[in-house]
């Protein structure tokens, strides 16, 4: 362990500026604490690493069922039919079902011999089906489209269609909960690591638990590797918080592939306490 010390006096008695800088394994970059000491409290602002890993737990299917017939009433029961084969598979398969918008069209298919053609009535499906991460989600899909899915992604997209469609995402599930867990976890790591220093003289360390005056001023994580996205080029992911961006919300990761999703970066808290007499 290494450590840097700088001291710099104001010019009143009661104003002092106290610079420590400790350097803890190296890793992204090196832990360190500032001390702005001004009477009669001080702020310790602290930074250390903070690595986390996220992995999925389900797999998503998107997409929905479409059936064409002359009459609204029969394209409705023929749907209702297939909708019930598909509900018992996904049960079956551990799987949770979500139908969402059921959405009736006019199909039009040109004439013969110049004469036109009547109308079909079309009406599709759309369904959300949700399996465990480790689910054979091959065979699932396979079975799926032989119970009716021919419609694919969130804006149920044809087959045919001469485009490339993400047919399976896999998600985090308690995204919110898992990131309060990386925040929490991390912010304990960085106190330790402050207090266990050979320099460290905080009256908050001598309590053993974290010091209701803590506060967390910034934690910013990047994946180790890019990450393929269903749309654009492949990039980092990366979670930003600040205290100073009210409102923020992190977006949970849309991963294409089964694959845990590895994330280092650093953390920065602030703590105010009494000075030391």
């Amino acid at each position: 362990m290494s450590q840097r010390v700088l001291l710099r006096t104001g010019a009143g008695p009661h104003r002092r500026l106290l610079l420590w800088t400790i350097a803890l394994h190296a890793f992204l970059i090196p832990a360190f604490a500032q001390i702005g000491q001004t009477y009669p409290s001080r702020v310790i602002t602290i930074a250390g690493d903070c690595e986390a890993e996220l992995r999925p737990a389900k797999a998503v299917v998107s997409g929905g069922i479409a059936v064409s017939a002359l009459k609204p009433s029969s394209a409705a029961d023929q749907l209702d039919k297939q909708m019930k084969l598909i509900r018992e598979y996904v049960q079956q398969n551990r799987g949770k079902l979500t139908e969402l918008e059921r959405v009736r069209m006019i199909h039009t298919e040109g004439s013969v011999n110049g004469q036109p053609r009547d109308p079909s009535f079309q009406l599709a499906q759309r369904i959300r089906a949700e399996f465990p991460a480790d689910a054979p989600i091959d065979s699932i899909l396979e079975h799926l489209m032989e119970l009716g899915l021919d419609r694919f992604g969130d804006n149920m997209s044809a087959a045919e269609s001469r485009q490339s469609i993400v047919v399976i995402r896999y998600e985090i599930e308690n995204f919110d909960e898992r990131l309060k867990e990386i925040r929490d976890r991390c912010t304990t790591e960085a106190w330790k690591r402050w207090c266990v220093s050979a320099v460290a003289q905080s009256l908050s360390c001598k309590a053993g638990d974290l010091p209701e005056s803590l506060q967390l001023q910034s934690l910013i994580l990047r994946s180790t590797e890019k990450v393929m996205r269903g749309e654009g080029p492949t990039d980092y992911y990366r979670i930003s918080i600040s205290t100073y961006q009210s409102g923020q919300q992190t977006s949970p990761p849309e991963l294409l592939g089964n694959l845990p999703l590895h994330l280092v970066g650093n953390i920065v808290l602030n703590n105010s306490e009494p000075e030391r007499k």
